[in-house]
């Protein structure tokens, strides 16, 4: 099969945003502003899931890898996490 492209990545600017309101399309892969991030993880704060959502925003953990994560691969201590799957 011939290869595809990849899509690029836009950010979430508030012009898109107005947009994405306005018609209901978003682009296929967008980003979060560092305010739109940092929204985030507040609002989140008090979850369960609040560590797998700062692994997924912060270092690039993508959500097959945290939905993958066991914790036999993770060592809080030394503040550690092998992904496997």
């Amino acid at each position: 099969m011939p290869s595809s492209r990849r899509p690029h990545a836009l950010v979430w600017t508030a012009q898109r945003v107005e947009a994405w309101r306005q018609t209901g399309q978003r682009p296929s892969v967008a980003v979060w502003t560092t305010e739109q991030t940092a929204t985030f993880l507040s609002f989140v704060a008090a979850d369960w899931l609040v560590v797998m959502w700062w692994l997924i925003a912060l270092h690039g953990l993508r959500r097959g890898e945290a939905a993958g994560l066991r914790w036999a691969y993770v060592d809080l201590d030394a503040g550690v996490a092998m992904i496997e799957q």
